[in-house]
């Protein structure tokens, strides 16, 4: 062979080289950034977990405000048998 392949060749192969370092490089990019997103699974499964959160908080409000109503019930059936034995006394002491 002459001189002109051999360079050419060397050349060839300088250029193969570094295409590879370029694509060592690239893939380690590409496996850190890979590692730092979330599976699908996780995804899902996290999904899951904060819907069911969210129904639970539901169920607890829902829980409070028929509290709440029941509460307001009370104080009104309490405060009109407070003010019934106000008027019987009244009525007594006549």
């Amino acid at each position: 062979m002459e001189q002109k392949e051999y360079e050419r060749i060397t050349k060839l192969e300088v250029k193969i080289e570094s295409m590879n370092e370029t694509m060592m490089r690239i893939e380690k990019n590409l496996e850190r950034n890979h590692s730092n997103y979330m599976v699908r699974t996780e995804v899902i499964e996290m999904f899951k977990l904060r819907d069911r959160e969210i129904a639970d908080l539901k169920q607890e409000q829902e829980k409070n405000d028929a509290n709440k109503k029941a509460h307001i019930s009370m104080w009104i059936s309490g405060l009109s048998l407070a003010v019934l034995f106000l008027f019987n006394i009244l009525n007594y002491m006549k």
